[in-house]
């Protein structure tokens, strides 16, 4: 009898343990979950892209995050046929992202396309509601996620607790290339997606997007880094300042029809781009 006490409890110790091994494996059982992504096609929902999963059973810190991010990313570029210049990780671009707060920009995206596309009917001139239509259509080429305010930086995220945080959730973290392009949003007669070129500056962009005056503000412009820093900048001709653009940058032209009482179009599109991923 005794014996068959032991084998018995044997088996519950063993059953025990395989729930809790299971327990384990399952998503549920893990305090933190990164995904890490290097590259999104334009359009797409970053989420569903290729990446790679961290996940951690206890909180890491942040800076452990990065280091083992950058690994993957390694591990996948040295398989990759990327050309050379996406074989490494862009930091300026980089950002960190959390995924159980990101729900409401979509919405927000929505708020503020149809805004536009509801002032384009009401413009007389057809290339006033083109130019309205078109930028309500240039947010469906970007991706939004809830930035964390830290700066993705090795040396930085070690320099206290501030900056090397304990991560409890799901996050996103987005190590890509260097971007190829600066994204333009507002009122524009040009182009709306310019090929970065090195010494670009602001007024490059603006010669090139063509802001319509009697829509935009004609005195000052947004400058939305890819790390998601907002800066505005002077572009008319008592006020122009010379400024170089970090590749994957947004350049916002405010609207000069939406009083401050329109549910404050202007800030709510300017708080979005703070949170758009580079491309």
């Amino acid at each position: 009898m005794p014996t068959m006490l032991s084998v018995l409890e044997i088996r519950k110790a063993l059953t025990s343990l395989f729930v809790l091994l299971s327990a384990l494996l399952s998503n549920n059982a893990f305090a933190t979950s990164v995904q890490v992504v290097h590259e999104i096609a334009s359009g797409t929902d970053i989420r569903e892209g290729k990446s790679v999963f961290l996940r951690y059973v206890t909180q890491p810190r942040f800076s452990q995050a990065i280091t083992d991010g950058y690994v993957q990313v390694q591990d996948q570029l040295a398989t990759s046929s990327l050309p050379h210049q996406s074989s490494f990780v862009f930091w300026p671009a980089s950002g960190l992202f959390d995924l159980s707060k990101s729900a409401k920009l979509n919405e927000q995206r929505k708020e503020i396309q149809n805004v536009l596309y509801q002032a384009a009917k009401q413009e007389q001139r057809k290339s006033d509601t083109l130019a309205l239509e078109q930028d309500a259509a240039q947010w469906e080429k970007s991706s939004f996620l809830s930035r964390v305010p830290l700066t993705v930086n090795f040396d930085q995220a070690r320099l206290g607790p501030l900056e090397n945080p304990l991560l409890t959730g799901n996050f996103l973290l987005y190590l890509p290339s260097r971007p190829q392009q600066i994204q333009v949003f507002g009122p524009v007669a040009g182009k709306r997606t310019i090929t970065w070129q090195p010494g670009q500056s602001l007024d490059d962009i603006v010669d090139a997007s063509k802001p319509i005056g009697h829509l935009s503000d004609r005195d000052f412009a947004k400058v939305i880094s890819p790390g998601g820093q907002v800066s505005t900048f002077g572009i008319a001709y008592w006020n122009k300042e010379d400024v170089l653009l970090v590749p994957g940058s947004a350049v916002f032209f405010p609207y000069s029809i939406f009083s401050d009482g329109d549910n404050n179009v202007n800030s709510k599109i300017v708080e979005l781009l703070s949170n758009r991923l580079a491309q």
